[in-house]
């Protein structure tokens, strides 16, 4: 056999193996793929079914540059509804949006706004409210919403009955509604004059156009008329005028320890009497009160509380 025949067979054999091996290799890789896609793809949908969808959403998102997968939107979108469910608004609105216009994504955006303004509203937070209903005006009964909104946002602070010789307060804190009156030995102080507040849960409540004032749960219920344009609120008491620069302080009751300026700036306030004795351990004062009431110092802190 000749040199030249011989060289071509070798060349033919190394070919033959080269095409081999090549052969092999790709085989290989492709065996190698499908099993790391079904084993991520396997694995996401066991964590779907289980509901741990940032889980799932990990193992997807490692086959994403081999197969386009819609389980991965399909997750972030499932997620999303559990997170509106779990009241974390911002993260389920951010989480529709990653599903990438999965089924109605957009829709329920809107619906997850609708129900984060909602729960705003509820807990009497209406300037955030107003502003997440005011993206979606048009959705639902927005518009009633955002109407009762602006006008709970314009009663909200202190009110003083107009010409009133008792000085009846009202202060209204989301649904909440303090009413005060002017009281001698009142806890709370209001421009210099102690206040008393009233016992009973009070809130505002608004049906229909109408504001209520409800108080302990519907056992009683009275209108509360507001008109804007003279900043006024009136109900069956009389008529209430805006204070935006009163502030309302809740003063303690006196206690052990306490010192004289302390007591002083208590309930109980100053003393109409006070009897004072000096000893070899040092001064002893008796504050005495209406009511046969009596606080008692050591060296100007408070030992005892005779009620």
């Amino acid at each position: 056999m000749s040199d030249k025949k011989i060289n071509e067979d070798i060349n033919y054999m190394k070919n033959k193996k080269n095409i081999i091996i090549s052969i092999l290799l790709i085989v290989v890789f492709f065996i190698s793929a499908s099993v790391y896609l079904l084993y991520n793809y396997a694995k996401g949908f066991s964590f779907q079914n289980n509901k741990n969808y940032e889980r799932a959403i990990i193992y997807y998102k490692k086959i994403d540059f081999i197969i386009k997968t819609a389980k991965e939107k399909e997750c972030y979108y499932q997620r999303a509804i559990e997170l509106r469910n779990e009241k974390d608004f911002d993260n389920s609105i951010l989480y529709f949006e990653k599903s990438n216009n999965y089924n109605d994504s957009q829709e329920q955006i809107k619906e997850t706004k609708y129900q984060q303004a909602l729960y705003n509203y509820n807990i009497g937070n209406f300037e955030k409210s107003k502003e997440l209903f005011k993206t979606i005006q048009e959705y639902k009964d927005t518009l009633a919403y955002l109407s009762n909104n602006e006008i709970m946002i314009n009663i909200q602070g202190i009110w003083q009955k107009k010409n009133d010789s008792s000085n009846w307060i009202y202060e209204i804190t989301g649904w909440k509604l303090n009413v005060y009156s002017d009281m001698s030995i009142g806890k709370y102080i209001i421009e210099n004059k102690h206040f008393y507040r009233l016992p009973g849960n009070m809130t505002i409540q608004i049906n229909n156009n109408e504001i209520c004032i409800v108080l302990d749960s519907k056992k009683s219920i009275r209108f509360l008329n507001y008109d804007k344009n003279k900043n006024i609120i009136t109900d069956d008491l009389g008529t209430f005028v805006k204070q935006p620069t009163y502030k309302i302080k809740e003063i303690k009751e006196p206690s052990i320890g306490m010192t004289k300026s302390e007591v002083e700036n208590s309930t109980w306030g100053k003393p109409e009497k006070i009897n004072r004795t000096e000893t070899i351990y040092g001064i002893r004062e008796q504050w005495c009160y209406s009511r046969y009431r009596y606080i008692y110092f050591e060296n100007g802190i408070v030992t005892s509380i005779q009620d």
